[in-house]
């Protein structure tokens, strides 16, 4: 249909251009982001220099499907998991590779995923090289690859402890663990098998005396993970995410040793 009205042409025409312009802004800052997130991954070498790696290793450290790793300094020790591999039925926990980067983005860019844990899906593959540059460097996050299709499917982290920040627990020997899985993975069972694993090294080859956890209220798929591998609910809590701006209630769960051998023995 032809607009006689000049007058309604010219405000048609103004619309499509203001909304042009916005598109045209979003298109930029996107790329921008892009272009910056490429620059610094390939650059990684000077992330400790840079302001923005807070929010990248924040987002890393997190990148667990909804469950959190705590604060604290008191009682933390230095974990090295590059040499380590850790083989189940299914899946085979080891060290992050370069290699990895397109399964890393494949998972990571789900929409939802990240969302469970307080950090923000993927939006382009030069923000999974930069987090994956960290975990390589920081050397304390497993890849959880899949035997069968060969491929890594997530990731399960060991980071510093909510119960350094609480003096019942303060005097502990403790890692936090942090867990992600992808979307196409979920419902086989395969994060407790993979969890049980990293808890059976956490205190056959770490000795530490406790392995904590801790969830999103509402997120029951990570509960009945923790669940099933034996911890017990200790507190809730508050986790502020920088990322979503936004806060989140929170549940804290302990495995202590003792808990974990006696299960062990009853077991056997």
């Amino acid at each position: 249909t032809l607009i006689k009205n000049p007058n309604k042409r010219t405000i048609m025409n103004a619309a499509l251009y203001r909304f042009m312009v916005q598109l045209l802004l979003i298109t930029m800052v996107h790329d921008f982001r892009c272009r910056v997130t490429q620059f610094i991954a390939k650059n990684h070498t000077f992330l400790p220099r840079l302001c923005l790696i807070k929010d990248f290793l924040a987002a890393a450290r997190n990148n667990n499907h909804g469950n959190l790793q705590g604060g604290g300094t008191a009682m933390d020790i230095a974990v090295d998991i590059s040499g380590t591999v850790i083989e189940t039925e299914r899946l085979m926990l080891r060290a992050w590779r370069e290699s990895d980067l397109d399964d890393f983005y494949e998972y990571a860019s789900v929409e939802g995923v990240g969302e469970m844990a307080g950090w923000k899906h993927h939006e382009c593959i030069e923000e999974t090289r930069l987090i994956l540059h960290a975990f390589i460097a920081e050397k304390s996050v497993f890849a959880i690859v899949h035997k069968q299709d060969n491929k890594a499917i997530g990731s399960l982290g060991l980071h510093t402890s909510w119960v350094n920040d609480d003096e019942r627990y303060a005097h502990l020997k403790a890692k936090e663990i942090g867990f992600v899985l992808s979307k196409a993975y979920w419902g086989q069972g395969l994060m407790p098998e993979a969890v049980r694993a990293v808890i059976r090294f956490c205190f056959e080859r770490l000795e530490l005396d406790a392995v904590t956890v801790a969830h999103f209220s509402g997120n029951n798929q990570s509960k009945r993970v923790i669940e099933k591998c034996g911890f017990t609910f200790v507190k809730h809590g508050e986790y502020r995410s920088k990322r979503l701006n936004q806060t989140f209630a929170d549940l804290k769960y302990i495995l202590s040793r003792d808990a974990y051998v006696s299960a062990t023995f009853r077991k056997n």
